[in-house]
C-alpha cells in the first residue's frame, strides 16, 4: 500500500478562483468541499487516485452501487466511504488491487457479506460498489450501466481448474434444476475459485455462490426469460472483475424440440420401455454404488435405445456408455445435494420423443 496518503480536494472559491487544499494521512471525518448543497472533489494522487484507476473500468456494477447505497440509513460521503474501505483493506498486500482480493477473501471466510438485487457480495465488494457509483455522482468518473453487470474487456486467461459443470442444455421455455425461489440453478465443480470471482453467461455476470469446492450460479428474472425462450447455444464462463480475466467453461444449450421434426420420423426411433435401473433410493450427499471418482454409478436396461439419445437426470443430462442392452452413467456428486424425488428421462431430439421412467428418491 502507499505509504503517503495524499487526497486533494478542489472547489471553486468565491469569484471562481481555484482553491486546493492537500491532506497528509487520511483523516476519516473529512467531509470534502462543500460548493451549495453539492461536494467537489479532485482526487490526483495517492491511494484517491488508485482508487479511481481501480473503479473506473466497473462500470458493470453501478446498479449493485446505487441498489446498496440506497440500502443505507444514511449516504456516505465519498471521503467517508473511501476512508472506511482503506481502512478495512489488509496491510499485507503491496497492491491495492491484491489488497482488494484479499479483502474480497476476508470477507468470505468471516462471513461479512451483503444482499444486494439477489446478489450476496462481500462487504468490500459492495463499498467499492458504491464508492464507484458516489465517483460518477461528484463527476469523477463516467457512468456505466445502471441496467445490468455485462460483459466488458476482460483477457482471457485461467482462473481456476473447473472439472465439471451442469446442467448443459435445456428445452424450449424450459426452466432447468429450479430452485426454490424460481430461478434455474447452475452447478461447478472446481477448486480454488477465488470469492470475488462471478459466473457470466451469455455475457452477463450472474449472481454466483463458492466455496471450497463448487460454484453455484443461475438464470433468474429476465435473463431466465430471454435465455430460455430463444433456441441455441450460450457461452458460460468464470470471471475475475479486478482482475478482468475471463475463463470460458462451455456452452449452455436451449434446444427446440421441434425444429426439424416434421416429416423426418423414422422406424427404429421410438423409446422402449426401461425394464430395469438403479439405484432408485440415496441419501443426500451420499453416492449409492459409489465410484472411484465419488460419483453414483447409474445403470438401465432397454430393448431399444436409439443413436443420439440422451439421458437426463432432472434437468441435468449425463454422460453415459453404452453396456449390452442398456447404460451405465456416473451421476457427480453435487446433483445429489438436497432430498427430494429426481426424474429420470430419455430424450430422443430427432423423433422429440421424451420417457420419464422413474424417480431417484434423495433421502
Amino acid at each position: 500500500m502507499v505509504e503517503r496518503r495524499t487526497f486533494l480536494l478542489a472547489g471553486i472559491a468565491g469569484g471562481g478562483g481555484l482553491a486546493t487544499l492537500a491532506y497528509q494521512g487520511w483523516r476519516p471525518d473529512l467531509g470534502g468541499f462543500w460548493l451549495g448543497s453539492r461536494p467537489l472533489y479532485f482526487l490526483s494522487e495517492g491511494e484517491g487516485a488508485q482508487l479511481l484507476s481501480v473503479m473506473e473500468p466497473l462500470g458493470s456494477v453501478d446498479a449493485m452501487g446505487e441498489a446498496w447505497l440506497a440500502s443505507l440509513e444514511d449516504t456516505p460521503d465519498l471521503l467517508e466511504l473511501m476512508a472506511a474501505f482503506l481502512a478495512r483493506l489488509p496491510s499485507t498486500e503491496p497492491q491495492l488491487s491484491s489488497a482488494i482480493a484479499a479483502g474480497v477473501r476476508r470477507d468470505f471466510a468471516e462471513r461479512a457479506l451483503c444482499d444486494v438485487a439477489g446478489w450476496r457480495l462481500s462487504l468490500t465488494e459492495c463499498q467499492l460498489a458504491g464508492m464507484r457509483r458516489l465517483a460518477v455522482q461528484a463527476g469523477l468518473l463516467e457512468p456505466g450501466d445502471l441496467a445490468a453487470p455485462s460483459d466488458t474487456a476482460y483477457t482471457v486467461g485461467e482462473i481456476a481448474p473447473v472439472e465439471n459443470w451442469g446442467p448443459r442444455q435445456t428445452l424450449l421455455g424450459k426452466p432447468f434444476n429450479p430452485q426454490l425461489d424460481g430461478h434455474s440453478g447452475m452447478w461447478f465443480k472446481a477448486t480454488g475459485v477465488p470469492a470475488h470471482a462471478r459466473v457470466m453467461i451469455d455475457g452477463r455476470i450472474a449472481s454466483t455462490s463458492i466455496s471450497e469446492t463448487a460454484v453455484t450460479s443461475g438464470l433468474r428474472g429476465s435473463e431466465q426469460d430471454r435465455i430460455l425462450s430463444s433456441p441455441g447455444r450460450y457461452e458460460i464462463a468464470l470471471v475475475d472483475p479486478i482482475r478482468k480475466i475471463k475463463q470460458p467453461i462451455g456452452l449452455f444449450e436451449v434446444r427446440d424440440p421441434t425444429s426439424g421434426k416434421a416429416g423426418q420420423a423414422r422406424s427404429g426411433t421410438s423409446l422402449c420401455e426401461v425394464k430395469k435401473w438403479g439405484p432408485r433410493k440415496t441419501r443426500a450427499g451420499v453416492a449409492a454404488n459409489e465410484q472411484p471418482d465419488g460419483s453414483m454409478g447409474f445403470w438401465l436396461h432397454t430393448d431399444c435405445l436409439p443413436r443420439g439419445v440422451q439421458l437426463f437426470f432432472g434437468d441435468d443430462p449425463l454422460v453415459y456408455r453404452r453396456k449390452g442392452s442398456g447404460l451405465t452413467a456416473p451421476v457427480p456428486l453435487a446433483l445429489l445435494g438436497a432430498p427430494g424425488r429426481v426424474p429420470l428421462s430419455l430424450y430422443h431430439a430427432e423423433s422429440g420423443e421424451k420417457l420419464v421412467f422413474g424417480h431417484l428418491v434423495i433421502e
